[in-house]
């Protein structure tokens, strides 16, 4: 009876293994506890299975192991004299990039003052487009209302056509009635 008790226990834990056995509310307990009976009372959760799950655990764990053992012998066998680890080169990096900050403060206002010319510079160039487009609308409307006019005065040539060719038959018809009064 024992030995199936602390074979159980073994499976599922005792409360006193909780890590937070002490602070856990009453909802918490009783989650725990409907958790366990699950587990016990789940057919999918087999020793067996776990017991395969914690072989394979155990086979990648030793793999790893004897991975890293010959990573490390490998290591011990380079002469690493000669090889600078990348975080100490970043620390020279960073070495050499501080020893020249008195030469970018000195370039700071330079800098700074060129910052402001070319954001002078962009706000103009904003401006700039935004009146050429307003430049270009503009004359597009000009295009269309002289193009409008152009057909206007089309048409106006047309009646002036019209009324000469009226006007000179009324001259010519008149010209005759003089002549034939004349005569």
């Amino acid at each position: 009876m024992d030995n199936r008790l602390n074979k159980l226990e073994s499976q599922i834990g005792t409360f006193s293994e909780s890590s937070d056995s002490n602070n856990m509310t009453l909802e918490a307990i009783v989650n725990d506890i409907y958790r366990r009976l699950n587990l016990l009372a789940d057919p999918t959760n087999t020793t067996a299975e776990v017991k395969d799950q914690l072989d394979q655990l155990m086979h990648n764990s030793n793999a790893y192991i004897k991975n890293m053992n010959r990573i490390k012998q490998l290591e011990s066998s380079f002469d690493q004299s000669h090889i600078t680890p990348l975080t100490d080169r970043k620390i020279n990096f960073v070495y050499d990039k501080l020893s020249q900050l008195p030469d970018f403060a000195e370039m700071l206002p330079l800098v700074l003052n060129r910052l402001k010319v070319i954001d002078n510079i962009v706000v103009r160039m904003n401006e700039t487009v935004n009146n050429h487009a307003g430049l270009v609308s503009e004359l597009d409307k000009m295009e269309r209302k002289i193009g409008e006019w152009g057909g206007k005065l089309d048409l106006l040539e047309k009646k002036c056509e019209v009324n000469e060719a009226s006007f000179l038959k009324f001259q010519e018809a008149i010209d005759d009635r003089l002549s034939k009064l004349s005569k």
